[in-house]
Formats: C-alpha cells, structure tokens, sequence
C-alpha cells in the first residue's frame, strides 16, 4: 500500500472548448478527450480531511498540468485558474487507497 491517494481527472465541456480555441486546435471530441485520462498520486488523504480539501491544496498544479498537455504558451491559458473554474472545467474521482501490485521498483522520470 502506497502513502498516497489518487485523482483521475476527465474534462467537462468548457475544457473541450478551450481545446478547441487554440492556435491548432485538438480535433477529438470530448469523450475521446476522456479516454484516457490522467491520474495523479496526492499525499495520502489525512484523518481530518476529505477528498475536496486535498482537491483544494493541489488542484492549481493538476489545473496547470492538464493546460500544458495542450499548450505550453501560458499565454493561451485561462487568465483565472481558481478552484471554482478548475470544477467547472473538470471532474475529478478521488479513491484514498493505492496498492502497488507490481514486484518492481518505481521509477520517477
């Protein structure tokens, strides 16, 4: 067991549609887009929080994460990239278990 939780983060509409304002626009749709979305260990999940409180610590670095995989010109992202507008772009599961199944190192790249 990992000293971790996870976050899978899938896109909502206004995601999609600031996708599609780019200067050479991604041509999927929004449930392609949600395919294969990307998860992201966060610290464990302490006794006195819950899963929005920890959302609410990391969710800028997720936020800036998911802009960068489009586009690296932070020119092109949103000018407001607070907690409101990250749950409005974005839905996020949360689970607070993590099991490491694989009898191998993890590697950070």
């Amino acid at each position: 067991m990992l000293n971790r939780s996870i976050a899978i983060v899938t896109a909502k509409k206004p995601y999609h549609d600031w996708l599609k304002s780019l200067p050479e626009p991604a041509e999927l749709t929004l449930a392609e887009l949600n395919e294969d979305g990307i998860a992201y260990l966060l610290p464990e999940l302490a006794d006195d929080q819950g899963p929005d409180d920890l959302i609410a610590l990391c969710f800028d670095i997720i936020f800036e994460e998911e802009l960068a995989a489009w586009s690296t010109d932070e020119a092109q992202w949103p000018k407001i990239r607070d907690l409101a507008t990250f749950q409005s772009w974005f839905d996020v599961t949360f689970r607070s278990i993590v099991l490491d199944i694989v009898d191998e190192k993890l590697k950070d790249e």
